[in-house]
């Protein structure tokens, strides 16, 4: 889940560049994989590109969707959202 967490941070711009190098090993360890880790994690669940205009759009939607309601639309909560939405669908390609 902390993958799936961590690219939807990174699509919608609140990912830290500091953490990239960490999270390019945790890909690498778990599909291997080249050194662009968002790359690897799309080529291994079988995602297109264009899944990263999806999240952003679920972002302006959840963030419209917060400030209606007088909140803060969190980009942590939205990222685990995301994950748990995704998880059960995300089975790795061969």
């Amino acid at each position: 889940m902390l993958i799936f967490e961590n690219y939807a941070l990174a699509v919608i711009g609140a990912f830290p560049a500091e953490k990239s190098a960490t999270m390019l090993r945790i890909v690498q360890g778990v599909w291997a994989g080249g050194d662009d880790w968002m790359q690897t994690v799309r080529a291994k669940l079988g995602w297109q590109e264009s899944i990263d205009d999806t999240i952003r759009n679920n972002w302006v939607g959840y963030q419209q969707a917060a400030r209606k309601q007088h909140v803060t639309g969190s980009p942590a909560k939205f990222a685990m959202m995301f994950a748990d939405a995704i998880a059960p669908d995300a089975t790795p390609s061969a």
